[in-house]
């Protein structure tokens, strides 16, 4: 699922997918949920959206939402700006 969404998100080749991976392990840690979240503040509404759906679509793959999943993504779409009723109609779409 993280291949693809770098795939179709990013234009990243599969095959760069593991220099990804250990760019996010080396200064992952350096970065909170806020930090990432605000980057993308400024982003118009379609995007905050992908990014939203992205998250839910990594957070669904193994079939089961669990509460640490379910509190980031809340917590990104109030920065966001993006209301729990959105949410639920991306989460229904997605």
């Amino acid at each position: 699922n993280f291949k693809r969404i770098c795939k179709i998100a990013f234009d990243i080749p599969e095959d760069e997918v593991p220099e990804v991976i250990q760019y996010l392990q080396d200064y992952g840690y350096e970065t909170t949920v806020a930090d990432a979240a605000a980057m993308f503040e400024n982003l118009d509404d379609e995007r905050k959206r992908a990014l939203l759906l992205h998250m839910l679509s990594i957070a669904k793959s193994d079939h089961e939402l669990h509460t640490e999943e379910i509190q980031m993504i809340q917590k990104t779409a109030g920065i966001l700006g993006i209301g729990a009723e959105d949410i639920a109609k991306y989460r229904d779409g997605a």
